[in-house]
């Protein structure tokens, strides 16, 4: 009966829809933790990210496959080889990193410059909203300048504080619903 039931809905029922992500930021910016308490697998203090992480995340009837690259400067420049078939962009930003906070902006306005990435959904966690000298939402837009209507592209800046496992869940069911259509004008 199992396999009567598995060959109908793999013929009658709905589709797992799948999207790439990538999850960039600078390092120590809180991707790797975001991606783990996303999928509740934190357990003890994250490891940074050497290279890349690769995992997949369900929600709903979406499986994202999720690609963590690391954030360091010297691997920054591979980012670009991620590009090709990517659905959306999670744009990780420590809050309290104000001394790099200019060094966030060149690598998101990079990300808004390639081609590739045209007209790609883009998810700016501002992440560590739990450390009382975090930036806001309001701040952190300044500081970015990002607009939505200036890059023809959803773009959505959600506060969050991956430590205590606030907003990701949020942000990630807004990507979700622009990635599968589903979206709703906020």
């Amino acid at each position: 009966m199992g396999v009567f039931v598995s060959i109908w809905d793999k013929l009658f029922g709905e589709e797992d829809k799948n999207f790439k992500i990538l999850i960039l930021g600078l390092d120590q910016a809180g991707k790797t933790t975001i991606l783990e308490k996303i999928q509740g697998k934190m357990d003890g203090e994250p490891v940074p990210t050497i290279g890349y992480n690769h995992q997949k995340v369900r929600m709903r009837n979406v499986s994202l496959d999720a690609w963590d690259l690391s954030g360091q400067e010297r691997m920054r420049k591979i980012w670009k080889h991620y590009f090709v078939d990517t659905g959306g962009i999670i744009f990780v930003i420590d809050c309290t990193d104000f001394d790099r906070i200019e060094i966030a902006k060149d690598e998101l306005n990079y990300l808004l410059a390639e081609p590739e990435l045209m007209n790609i959904p883009i998810l700016i966690l501002a992440n560590k909203q739990d450390i009382p000298e975090a930036m806001g939402v309001s701040q952190l837009r300044k500081n970015l300048g990002v607009v939505e209507e200036e890059h023809k592209r959803r773009i959505k800046i959600q506060e969050s504080s991956a430590i205590q496992d606030e907003g990701l869940d949020a942000g990630f069911e807004w990507l979700v619903k622009i990635l599968t259509n589903e979206e709703d004008d906020e």
